[in-house]
């Protein structure tokens, strides 16, 4: 039996090998102790925003989109109206904006959104699932990316993740970040693809080789740093990790 057969992993995700690669910490708390942080109010933008630019490649109807979007958002805010939710909610609207208009000029028209891929690394036990934002008719991909700064260049964890998919599909793939006020495009060069690919064939056998020589969750998890400064870290996290090391 080897080790991701040990712990009950079948596959695996790019956010799932990003995680590893940050915070093997979070990521052993996560799949090793069945630790599952809730998402906060911008991961619910993100998903909202998304599905809003769904719509309106489908229906062109920019009412429609943002009432798609706010359906999605508040699907998961339950009514909250902190600080924090407030902020994302009222940001729906102006990143869907930029979204539309980022997306005005594509290569060729929209054909269908979160596409499943699947991707497998020369000597990793496990396939690695990825499921694509945007396709469009030319078969090029594209995923969305919600931010409130924009980056002015591709953020390495998200090209790694765009190159997988470009591999599966042997096609060209970009990235696009929106803001509440700019929106910037980036294709991903080939060059950039097999780096990228390769890195991620690096962080998969590196976890495989960390989980074959692990005998339970709970010595995986306490033989490895915590980085609780990480932004994806959260005080139910430290509560977990407290009741492992009790």
């Amino acid at each position: 039996m080897n080790g991701f057969q040990r712990f009950g992993i079948e596959r695996l995700s790019p956010s799932a090998l990003n995680l590893w690669r940050a915070n093997p910490g979070l990521y052993a708390l996560r799949y090793l102790g069945k630790f599952f942080d809730q998402a906060g109010p911008g991961a619910w933008r993100g998903t909202a925003v998304e599905k809003g630019l769904h719509s309106w490649f489908i229906k062109q109807n920019g009412d429609e989109a943002y009432a798609r979007a706010l359906e999605a958002f508040e699907k998961e805010a339950q009514g909250l109206a902190d600080d924090e939710t407030e902020t994302e909610r009222n940001n729906i609207a102006p990143m869907l904006d930029m979204a539309i208009k980022a997306t005005e000029h594509l290569p060729a028209p929209y054909f269908c959104a979160q596409a499943r891929v699947e991707y497998v690394f020369q000597d990793v036990d496990v396939p690695v699932i990825g499921f694509i934002d945007f396709i469009l008719e030319d078969g090029s991909i594209f995923d969305l990316k919600t931010t409130k700064a924009c980056p002015s260049e591709p953020k390495a964890d998200h090209a790694r993740q765009v190159a997988l998919y470009m591999a599966c599909r042997n096609c060209p793939g970009s990235l696009l970040y929106v803001t509440a006020k700019k929106s910037a495009h980036y294709p991903i060069a080939e060059e950039l693809k097999d780096s990228a690919l390769e890195s991620m064939r690096r962080d998969a056998l590196s976890l495989q080789a960390f989980l074959n020589g692990q005998k339970d969750p709970i010595s995986a998890i306490r033989s490895l740093p915590m980085n609780d400064d990480d932004f994806r870290w959260s005080e139910a996290a430290t509560a977990k990790l407290q009741e492992i090391a009790a």
